[in-house]
């Protein structure tokens, strides 16, 4: 196996064409790129100007992969899990480790648990005996079962840069590995993900789109409760294609017809992105209850696109938002969002437009070339 200077570790995911291009454009023909695969066939990455190094998740690749490293001075992580560790920990110590936050390697090596909602456990646990034994489980694992817990925290203590576009981001990873040094990176870009090319629709505040998928981490529950509660009267789109269990998903396409109807319109099917971005260009409001970073590139979109943005209050991508003086909402000043907006909206496309372009991310790529010429 022959590995270039820096290599790249990934897996097949819908955005990491994105990475290849930027990578190509400002260190062309310095990077290995490595994705760890089930199956020889990629169904997210289409890349087809460099060569690619798909390898299946097995010790023996892992080991053959480590032996191949000799001329390589950076390794850079597009994420990690649990499948990665041993790999991880038999790199040689004088290789620079470059990871990409994606949020959930971070927060699972967050040092106290955090206990799903009662809400939850009634909508992914069968409400019988079996289902509160499992609840239970869970619950004990988080306290006392908690392997890759450790192993996360272990993972993050040997990288020394976290790449991120998220201040909280950074500073939670920087609670694990206080050595952590800060590399600025953001995989959408308005030129990559051709945001220019959608026309803005007429803001409708009768059209919401709630969540990014079926994980309970979206909070349906709780913002469809809302809803119900203030009345809102529109069309609610529910992406639930994908993410959390069928119990789940089944409940809350339950609920949401309980609440509202035929105005709730769950979207259970797979869908290009191109027809879910126009599904979203017909929302005036996306409501992204995450209490962690999750749906980054929904939301950069919805900004774009001049939505009404709203958040849950503690929300990590907040600080970030706010630093860029994006405005956005909260089921706190929920109301507010019947003002006029017109001026704000504007200006929130605006930040977007000069915030996400790939010029902004040559700063990541020229320090990874200095790291790969040991500068």
């Amino acid at each position: 196996m022959q590995l270039k200077k820096i290599v790249n570790i990934m897996r097949d995911d819908k955005f990491l064409d994105y990475y290849i291009a930027m990578s190509e454009r400002f260190i062309p023909n310095e990077t290995s790129y490595v994705i760890f695969k089930d199956t020889d066939e990629l169904v997210h990455i289409k890349n087809k100007t460099v060569p690619l190094i798909i390898l299946k998740e097995s010790s023996d690749n892992f080991d053959e992969l480590v032996a191949s490293l000799s001329k390589t001075n950076v390794i850079v992580f597009h994420s990690f899990n649990e499948r990665w560790f041993n790999f991880i920990r038999s790199i040689p110590k004088g290789l620079k480790k470059v990871w990409l936050f994606w949020g959930f390697e971070g927060y699972a090596a967050l040092p106290k648990p955090t206990f799903p909602s009662m809400s939850v456990k009634i909508a992914k646990y069968e409400n019988n005996f079996s289902g509160n034994v499992r609840f239970l489980y869970s619950c004990f694992r988080r306290i006392f079962i908690n392997k890759n817990h450790l192993e996360a925290r272990e993972i993050i203590n040997v990288m020394d840069y976290c790449a991120t576009w998220v201040d909280a981001d950074h500073a939670l990873a920087k609670t694990i590995n206080p050595y952590l040094k800060n590399l600025s990176f953001n995989y959408y870009t308005k030129e990559l993900m051709d945001f220019e090319s959608f026309d803005v629709q007429r803001l409708n505040r009768n059209k919401l789109l709630l969540g990014n998928s079926a994980d309970p981490s979206n909070n349906h529950i709780d913002a469809l409760q809302f809803l119900h509660k203030n009345k809102f009267k529109g069309i609610i789109y529910c992406p639930l294609s994908y993410g959390g269990t069928k119990l789940y998903r089944e409940y809350i396409c339950k609920l949401g017809n309980k609440y509202f109807g035929s105005n709730f319109k769950p979207l259970v099917e797979f869908m290009p992105l191109n027809e879910y971005q126009l599904i979203v260009n017909e929302c005036g409001i996306v409501w992204m209850n995450h209490k962690r970073q999750q749906a980054a590139g929904n939301l950069l979109f919805s900004f774009l696109a001049k939505k009404i943005v709203v958040l849950n209050s503690v929300s990590p991508l907040i600080d970030t938002f706010d630093k860029w003086n994006l405005k956005h909402f909260n089921r706190n000043n929920f109301e507010m969002a019947n003002s006029n907006l017109e001026a704000d909206l504007e200006k929130n496309r605006k930040i977007i437009l000069e915030r996400i372009t790939i010029d902004q991310n040559e700063t990541f790529f020229r320090s990874i070339e200095k790291l790969a010429l040991g500068k």
